[in-house]
């Protein structure tokens, strides 16, 4: 039967981001299980110890639920892509309202796609 990632590991995730380093990986999609999907906010733990261990690109998927929460996770520098899944499935927010929320927030975006 499938975990969905809930499968107990004896590693760290800095031991697992270690490992794929090793191997060749070049970023890495970051997300706590427990926050994913829930709107409930993020890991912020998670991220912290995920963006201190250099020399890979974090794509973070976090538990976003709202414009502020998203414009949130663009003050972390060291992250170089974000991911919104759930808030945009359940009708939370929206692809345009998300641009004008971070262009008011002086984020550089693409404003030919607003809409």
């Amino acid at each position: 039967m499938m975990e969905t990632g809930r499968e107990r590991s004896t590693k760290d995730t800095l031991e697992w981001i270690e490992d794929v380093k090793e191997l060749g990986a070049r970023e890495i999609l970051i997300t706590s299980i427990d926050k994913d999907g829930t709107c409930h906010g993020s890991d912020e733990e998670l991220i912290k110890r995920a963006s201190n261990t250099g020399h890979i690109s974090l794509i973070v998927s976090r538990g976003f639920c709202d414009y502020n929460s998203f414009v949130d996770i663009f003050q972390h520098e060291d992250i170089s892509a974000r991911a919104i899944g759930a808030a945009l499935h359940n009708d939370k927010i929206t692809i345009g309202k998300t641009k004008e929320h971070l262009s008011k927030s002086s984020f550089k975006i693409r404003k030919k796609d607003i809409a």
